[in-house]
C-alpha cells in the first residue's frame, strides 16, 4: 500500500531501496568472527573499562573514610559504580 510520498512499507528483514524507496530489498545478514579487528579492539576497550571501574572501587574502598569520599556520598558513589558495571541485555 503506498502513502502520499509513494513510499511502500516493507516487510520485516527488508528495508526500501536507497533510490527510489520503493522497491523493498532484502537484509542480508552478516556474520562477525572473533578474528575481525573491530570485534577485538571493542573486546579491549571493554576489558580495559571494566579494569578501571574495578580500580576505582577498590581505591573507594580502601580510602572509604576519607573526607573527599565521605562529602560525595558514599552510597551514591557505589551506585554509579555498579551501574557502570552492570551491563544490562536488551
Amino acid at each position: 500500500m503506498d502513502n502520499a510520498t509513494r513510499c511502500q512499507t516493507c516487510p520485516q528483514f527488508y528495508w526500501p531501496e536507497p533510490l527510489n524507496q520503493t522497491d523493498c530489498l532484502p537484509i542480508i545478514p552478516t556474520v562477525i568472527s572473533y578474528s575481525d579487528v573491530v570485534v577485538v579492539v571493542f573486546a579491549v576497550l571493554t576489558v580495559v573499562g571494566v579494569s578501571f571501574s574495578l580500580a576505582v572501587l577498590v581505591i573507594y574502598v580502601r580510602h572509604n573514610n576519607a573526607r573527599i569520599i565521605k562529602a560525595t556520598s558514599r552510597e551514591l558513589s557505589y551506585m554509579m559504580l555498579a551501574g557502570v558495571l552492570i551491563q544490562v541485555k536488551p
